[in-house]
């Protein structure tokens, strides 16, 4: 049997959970599922052969009828992505400023 771990976007309650996990179980492909309702995370077991790229994007179209999404890598979140764009422009800013300040000397303090 193999285990398999997805991600859910859209899940807040229980009852997400539930609908999620009757949807899962009612697959040909799938033998067992697990939840986790705080992480958004599912675990899948299946004897299957076919690979399961092709079981998440089935199960995703089944279960985005109902406002949900199913992928094999997690989501980031919009708070994550720009997070990511200051750390990153702030970076490049502090870089650029050593950079000039090394090109102008003003670094180059000698000493003795």
């Amino acid at each position: 049997m193999k285990q398999h771990t997805g991600y859910i976007k859209g899940m807040h309650c229980a009852a997400c959970k539930i609908l999620i996990e009757d949807i899962v179980i009612n697959h040909p492909d799938v033998d067992t599922t697990i939840i986790e309702m705080h992480t958004a995370i599912i675990m899948i077991e299946t004897q299957s052969d076919r690979p399961i790229g092709e079981i998440f994007q089935e199960l995703h179209s089944d279960i985005k009828k109902h406002g949900y999404t199913l992928s094999s890598e997690r989501f980031l979140s919009e708070k994550q992505k720009t997070n990511n764009f200051f750390a990153l422009f702030f970076g490049i800013i502090i870089l650029s400023a050593f950079f000039y300040l090394q090109k102008s000397g003003i670094l180059n303090i000698g000493i003795g």
